[in-house]
């Protein structure tokens, strides 16, 4: 297996790399930037509830990987992955300009609207980000190649969710800093794109179904197809499933069971996402000595463990500002265990990508990737609805919610566990 260095050393790999990036940042950005200025600013936007509006938001978002993914396998695999980017990412410079004229007319519509096909376009892009990297790299550069793109996804996604933060705050959501900088980060992804070796397309014959409801139904056969793939598809689901909840509640279980404010949140969520940077990166070292089977049962072993193991104490006093919090005894366990938490999600996730590049055909590689993110989306929706019914409808507390997802976690490692150890 090669190294970090000799994938970091290969041309056409940075590309694609600072394509994901940008995009994943600029992606979160917005997001955050629109959820805090309805939160704060909801007269300014609408008369509707603050909750319905953040909750519109996150479901305007992924709504698009349930319709569009399996036309974004389709024509992953029938058109040039390249020059197919290359569309996408025009797509959201032109979307990042609608959203500098909502933000300036102070549009709630052209926002919802941008923010549905900012999920549009990054529905069209999954598939090709996956099934891109097997076409391009020897297999044995394909788990370095994975990390790298894992660790920075949870990055992207950290640095642009603050990013978001930083231009409603401390720009005061100024339209000309928060518009011009989103499309800049967007101009920036797509000059990446533009330097990604052209190829060749895999099916340039095959016709594209626009019948949503039947190209998803196709893109999931093709996981249904093959046992082992279904396997590895549901456990790359439930990753997206658990991190969904622990991102989520990590707030509120923050200050019902840390005792600390929005700042240790976001102090906390950060070393979530650093946990799997790192995790991801050291799934290159680790799979030098256990098969990628017997990494995903490690990682999934401790983000059970791990998540059985959170206080179980509710916090009674004045919530805590970051260095009052430090200053606490049993502090340094907390964040060891969150930062380990995301360390074993990082080296769960890594190998399942690279077994289903691997196991997956060239002329259907990015429809199992499609059906794939049908899946993730399916299950990150039920996270939302499974907490609505822990914490609701049941009336359980979330530590409840929190040790039961751990439970689940374990019990679905030493399910796969066998069929996954011959890989």
């Amino acid at each position: 297996m090669v190294s970090l260095r000799h994938v970091l050393a290969q041309r056409q790999f940075w590309p694609l790399f600072g394509t994901q990036f940008f995009g994943a940042f600029n992606d979160n950005a917005f997001k955050q930037a629109l959820i805090l200025l309805l939160t704060f600013q909801t007269a300014t936007y609408s008369e509707l509830p603050v909750g319905l509006l953040t909750n519109l938001c996150a479901g305007l978002f992924i709504l698009p990987f349930f319709l569009f993914s399996g036309i974004a396998g389709q024509w992953a695999d029938r058109f040039e992955k390249a020059q197919l980017t290359q569309q996408v990412k025009v797509l959201e410079i032109c979307l990042m300009s609608l959203a500098f004229l909502g933000f300036y007319l102070q549009s709630l519509p052209l926002l919802l609207i941008t923010l549905f096909g900012m999920g549009s376009q990054s529905a069209l892009f999954g598939p090709i980000k996956y099934a891109w990297l097997p076409e391009r790299l020897a297999p044995n550069a394909l788990m370095p190649a994975n990390a790298l793109v894992e660790t920075a996804t949870s990055l992207a996604i950290l640095l642009g969710s603050l990013f978001g933060g930083v231009l409603v705050t401390v720009f005061d959501a100024d339209v000309a800093v928060l518009g011009g900088s989103l499309i800049f980060l967007a101009v920036v992804g797509w000059a990446f794109s533009r330097n990604m070796p052209i190829g060749v397309a895999i099916e340039p014959k095959q016709r594209t179904d626009y019948h949503l409801v039947r190209n998803t139904k196709a893109c999931l056969g093709a996981l249904r197809r093959n046992a082992f793939r279904w396997q590895l598809s549901l456990g790359i689901s439930w990753f997206w499933l658990f991190g969904a909840l622990w991102l989520t509640q990590l707030p509120e279980f923050t200050a019902l069971y840390l005792g600390g404010d929005a700042g240790v949140a976001t102090a906390l969520l950060v070393l979530f996402s650093v946990g799997i940077g790192i995790g991801s990166l050291a799934c290159h070292s680790l799979v030098k000595v256990l098969p990628p089977g017997r990494v995903v049962m490690v990682g999934g072993l401790m983000m059970a463990a791990l998540s059985l193991l959170i206080p179980n104490q509710h916090y009674v006093g004045e919530l805590l500002n970051l260095r009052q919090w430090m200053e606490t005894s049993g502090v340094w366990r907390h964040i060891f265990q969150l930062t380990a938490v995301g360390f074993g999600a990082g080296l769960y996730i890594v190998p399942l990508y690279v077994l289903i590049q691997t196991d997956a055909a060239k002329h259907e590689r990015a429809q199992v990737i499609a059906g794939i993110n049908v899946l993730n989306a399916l299950f990150m929706v039920s996270s939302a609805l499974i907490a609505m019914v822990v914490l609701g409808v049941l009336g359980l507390s979330l530590y409840s919610l929190m040790a039961g997802l751990g439970v689940l976690t374990l019990l679905t490692t030493l399910l796969w566990r066998f069929k996954q150890a011959p890989q």
